[in-house]
């Protein structure tokens, strides 16, 4: 059961089945049952990540796991001994815990406990820290201590050549989630990268979860982000990057002011050259990829043009956050003119919404990054003299002034208005 990982799919439903003749098993308050033979271990796994579905052959239509079945189970693991469980099989009953539907912070507690009282964590290998530590920011669960322990054992005793990019990609993702920052971690796997890895071992998906981690916990590395951008670039196209990889790529390369033209030419390229493949992003893709471009200072205008007719293209915002809206077109604004079309369409979905006059203001400061005559001041206490709105009007008045200076030429009288972002 090293490294053991059961997915949910045909052959979870196949497990779920099989559990309704065994679902006597969760309610054995018995070490032997978790610490036994290796099928009981891997039945567990099994029920932690499998869909519970209605099992037609043994349940009749009725379903497979019980509230009482499910608390039954969290009874168990607190009173488990960890000590007869060895660390490839403890690290599989945190990984598949973190899946279930309701995870026990309970045994995440024991767990982190137990692994602090050791004298060392000589006997995990890098599957097991991968997925104990993967297990903890998957249900948010910090736990300080551990994960400063954990990370003091690799830098100190472990050589990384044994860690695979999916060991670093899931651990690095978990420090940056949940843990304080640990610098020197953080330093050895990108030496280690930079120096020994070659980076067609790494799927898009390991790369991009790797440089978002180093984003998100502000350490920059420009010899690892200068490999990865090299790797991009010399690839022969980026069809194997999502939606997600890319954005979280460029946005993370922004974030710590590592601007790479080829990089980003080659994005903007592939987004506008892949056919339809716009239609496939999201409202965070496009705030992540506008913003990032923004702060680069990466001028695309067909890359500009084409994600502004995806999102005309839309039915509406509305599953775009106040904060993508402000991402997205205060990128718009720094390259081009949006289109009134798209700036009604970004005033409807605000409008439709219950915002706070700080949420609004920024909003607006995103759509009308050239009003001088505007006060952006927070602090602002009203002595400007100016007219202070705090409600949704704001953004009438405001995009109805944008209207008449860059739309219509009749010279109409402008307003001054000044926002106050309680």
């Amino acid at each position: 059961m090293h490294g053991f990982e059961v997915r949910g799919g045909e052959g979870g439903a196949q497990s779920s089945s099989f559990f309704g003749g065994l679902s006597a098993l969760l309610i054995v308050r018995s070490q032997f049952f978790l610490c036994g033979i290796q099928a009981e271990k891997t039945i567990l796994s099994i029920y932690l990540v499998a869909p519970h579905q209605p099992s037609p052959n043994l349940t009749q239509n009725k379903p497979a796991s019980t509230p009482n079945q499910s608390a039954a189970y969290v009874e168990v693991l607190g009173t488990m001994n960890l000590h007869q469980l060895n660390p490839q099989v403890l690290s599989s009953m945190l990984h598949a815990n973190a899946k279930a539907p309701n995870p026990s912070p309970q045994f995440f507690d024991k767990a982190a406990n137990y692994m602090m009282c050791l004298d060392n964590l000589n006997h995990f290998d890098r599957q097991a820290f991968a997925n104990i530590l993967w297990a903890y920011a998957k249900i948010g669960h910090p736990s300080p201590q551990l994960f400063d322990k954990v990370a003091n054992h690799i830098v100190v005793h472990d050589n990384l050549n044994h860690f695979d990019p999916q060991a670093f990609a899931n651990i690095l993702w978990a420090y940056a989630k949940v843990a304080p920052l640990s610098p020197q971690l953080f330093n050895k796997v990108a030496n280690h990268i930079v120096v020994h890895d070659n980076l067609n071992r790494y799927t898009p998906q390991e790369l991009a979860n790797i440089l978002w981690a180093y984003a998100k916990v502000d350490n920059p590395s420009p010899q690892l982000f200068d490999k990865v951008a090299n790797h991009m670039i010399l690839l022969d196209n980026l069809r194997g990057f999502t939606p997600q990889a890319l954005s979280n790529i460029v946005w993370a390369s922004a974030k710590l002011a590592f601007y790479h033209d080829s990089l980003f030419e080659k994005i903007a390229n592939h987004l506008c050259t892949e056919e339809h493949l716009l239609t496939t992003y999201n409202g965070q893709d496009f705030s992540m990829l506008m913003w990032a471009f923004s702060e680069a200072n990466a001028e695309y205008p067909l890359l500009f043009e084409k994600i502004t007719e995806q999102l005309l293209e839309f039915d509406n915002l509305n599953d775009f956050t106040t904060q993508s809206l402000c991402n997205i077109i205060g990128g718009l604004n720094k390259f081009t003119d949006p289109p009134q079309a798209l700036m009604n369409k970004v005033l409807q979905t605000a409008q439709q919404r219950d915002e706070e006059s700080g949420q609004l203001a920024m909003l607006c400061k995103a759509l009308f990054p050239e009003e001088s005559e505007i006060c952006w001041i927070s602090s602002c206490t009203g002595m400007c003299g100016r007219k202070h709105i705090s409600d949704s009007a704001v953004l009438s008045i405001l995009i109805q002034l944008r209207f008449e200076r860059n739309y219509r030429q009749d010279g109409m009288c402008k307003m001054f208005v000044c926002i106050d972002m309680i």
